[in-house]
């Protein structure tokens, strides 16, 4: 939800909404897309994953890399790439496959862990973003000269954080140092933290998480009035690196 907020709500005026969801895993976006007027393909590496979203969705999924499909898929005119392109090994040949299946004019998203966000530059080896699944990482500059090479202009970017993470007491990376500390004084500092950090327009999210479907698509409007998308242009600091490009 916080995703589609962030990178499809404002989409939605588009005439055409043909989307393919790169990484669909078990389909919970694409769903979600789908239930807001989009025409929805999914595709991931996980056969397992492609069929389950299949079955609990009735969603039409393709099982292996996009590389496979590239020739055989029609023309979309969103392609979204949620938590993807920091697992692929050669990230540029894999976006020039992302080029070839979107129309003229048409638009890639994408959303990635943010090298150049606060949190990776304070903590350093400890942000919550690196794990040994992360293969090529990325900061604003570095993203935008890929995507200007691989055949994409109008590049706009910025950043987010998950909602779990907005606060400083949920960081795991100061939990982990206030948790040596004599209970008492973890208590303490414990409650300094959670003053710090803003309150997050995705609060809800955490206080009412939605069991299906059906409720997260009630919940949608309420989250894009409260965190429009334009909210997070511009904005570099975030844990997550957002990026709209659209194909030459």
């Amino acid at each position: 939800m916080q995703q589609y907020v962030v990178h499809l709500a404002a989409l939605e005026s588009r005439g055409d909404r043909r989307l393919l969801d790169v990484g669909c895993a078990l389909g919970h976006f694409a769903a979600l897309a789908r239930g807001r007027g989009w025409q929805v393909t999914g595709i991931d590496v996980s056969a397992e994953a492609a069929s389950r979203a299949a079955l609990n969705f009735g969603l039409e999924v393709r099982a292996g890399p996009l590389s496979r499909h590239v020739d055989t898929l029609h023309r979309f005119d969103v392609v979204f790439l949620g938590d993807v392109i920091e697992h692929v090994p050669h990230p540029a040949q894999f976006l020039r496959d992302v080029r070839r299946v979107l129309t003229p004019g048409g638009i890639v998203c994408i959303d990635t862990p943010n090298w150049g966000g606060f949190w990776r530059r304070w903590t350093g080896r400890r942000w919550v973003g690196l794990n040994r699944y992360h293969i090529n990482l990325f900061d604003a500059e570095s993203l935008t000269r890929l995507l200007s090479a691989s055949g994409f202009d109008s590049i706009t970017t910025g950043s987010y954080t998950h909602y779990r993470y907005e606060g400083w007491a949920a960081r795991p990376e100061l939990s982990s140092w206030v948790n040596r500390l004599p209970a008492a004084l973890a208590w303490r500092v414990g409650r300094w933290l959670a003053k710090l950090g803003r309150r997050s327009p995705f609060r809800p999210l955490i206080d009412h998480a939605p069991g299906d479907n059906t409720a997260a698509l009630s919940m949608v409007d309420a989250l894009v009035g409260a965190a429009p998308s334009r909210s997070f242009a511009g904005k570099l600091s975030g844990d997550n690196l957002i990026t709209c490009a659209a194909r030459k």
